[in-house]
């Protein structure tokens, strides 16, 4: 990431994918040949106050099912 903003970007995605560990979100399987994946993608996002001044950064990974084959 070459943002100035990039280490406040690096920790809220650590802090994602801990809560996510943590959690215990999804379990690693093998997949079957039959089978298709959904890939998934990072959504970000940051918190203002009426100022306009940036009073949190947020990270969300997030299923990305628009490529998945029925």
């Amino acid at each position: 990431m070459a943002s100035h903003e990039a280490d406040e970007w690096r920790k809220v995605v650590s802090a994602e994918l801990y809560s996510h560990e943590k959690n215990a979100t999804w379990t690693l399987v093998p997949r079957g040949p039959d089978k298709c994946t959904i890939d998934c993608r990072w959504v970000f996002a940051k918190k203002r106050d009426k100022n306009g001044r940036v009073t949190r950064y947020k990270a969300r990974l997030v299923a990305d099912s628009s490529k998945s084959m029925e």
